[in-house]
């Protein structure tokens, strides 16, 4: 991934683009909330990334509330996603304690998962 290549804007919580079948639908994510402490889960992904596809499948199997960021669509989503974990790695997920994963395996992923 090079950051600055990515044709850029907002997308729904969740919307995936064509041909990706991960994703519910939500309220937009309107950036007004910090990147780096998030009132829900954030993730910053692309649907070309397979590890982005897994973490966002496990999200919504496990039916969790997140907000998500496709760096293909959002103007200064690649950016954001450096700016929080310092990497060009993505899937980034930021919690809401201001702890981030990047390119979290399922165990990792779902270890940091709040507990219903």
């Amino acid at each position: 991934m090079v950051s600055g290549q990515y044709p850029i804007e907002q997308v729904a919580v969740g919307q995936a683009p064509p041909g990706d079948r991960c994703g519910e639908t939500g309220p937009a994510y309107d950036g007004r909330m910090s990147d780096a402490a998030p009132d829900r889960i954030l993730m910053f992904g692309a649907e070309w990334c397979r590890d982005c596809r897994r973490s966002k499948a496990l999200l919504d199997r496990e039916g969790v509330a997140y907000d998500y960021v496709d760096l293909e669509s959002v103007d200064d989503g690649a950016d954001r996603a450096f700016a929080v974990s310092g990497r060009t790695q993505i899937p980034v997920v930021v919690f809401p304690d201001g702890s981030h994963l990047v390119e979290p395996s399922d165990a990792e992923l779902s270890a940091k998962l709040p507990l219903d």
